[in-house]
């Protein structure tokens, strides 16, 4: 498949080897179900390039739910812009994203399965389902996304299937006219990783996607 992003036509589904010691885990995992919802206090990471990064514990998992804030001068509208676009021409998208596939698209939702290449260890694969809504009223715009692996195709070969992925962007209004943007993240990479090794990586990425959101949005001016 070329390194390319791919719009598909829409139709219905059915938006990222391990040892024997690995097997195990996955199966009481599988057994004991998805890890519960994280409820608990943000813990700082750090504060960099505008970004703050936090985290908290969820309950049943290695990995930490993340939550990375910042601000921008621009309107909600032109961010929100940014942060629901499948960016077919971003280059920063293209060295990530192998495959970008829209199952599904309506208003307000879109399901999208998607290849993505990651360093050193296997590529990863999964279907996720966005789902957005606006209130400028309110000065809120807010984009929910979560794992949906069923409502898409089977695990590709040579790809490991990411079963593990929710979270949100939320946007407000400031009072100046800028915008507050809250971007929250829970995801588990699969495969027989672990997770001491990939913690970081995750939290860098959490402020990279504030910061390319941003960037992205500044580029593309609402017409």
């Amino acid at each position: 498949m070329p390194a390319r992003l791919r719009r598909s036509s829409p139709r219905a589904g059915g938006p990222r080897p391990v040892g024997v010691a690995g097997a195990l885990a996955a199966a009481i995992a599988c057994l004991a179900g998805p890890p519960a919802r994280a409820d608990g206090p943000w813990s700082r990471v750090d504060d960099k390039q505008g970004v703050l990064v936090e985290r908290r514990v969820v309950p049943g998992s290695s990995y930490p739910e993340l939550r990375a804030t910042g601000t921008s001068k621009l309107p909600p509208a032109q961010l929100f812009a940014a942060v629901i676009s499948p960016r077919y021409d971003d280059p920063k998208s293209r060295k990530v994203v192998k495959r970008y596939d829209v199952l599904r698209e309506g208003p307000g939702e879109r399901v999208v399965y998607e290849q993505i290449k990651t360093p050193v260890v296997s590529d990863r694969d999964y279907t996720i389902r966005l789902e957005w809504r606006a209130d400028p009223g309110r000065g809120v715009w807010r984009l929910d996304f979560r794992i949906d692996n069923d409502a898409g195709p089977p695990p590709a070969r040579g790809f490991v299937r990411m079963t593990e992925i929710r979270g949100h962007w939320q946007l407000e209004a400031a009072p100046d006219g800028g915008t507050r943007l809250e971007y929250v993240l829970y995801n588990e990479p699969g495969g027989s990783v672990p997770a001491f090794l990939v913690r970081g990586a995750q939290m860098d990425s959490a402020r990279q996607s504030v910061l390319d959101a941003i960037a992205y949005a500044e580029s593309h001016p609402l017409k």
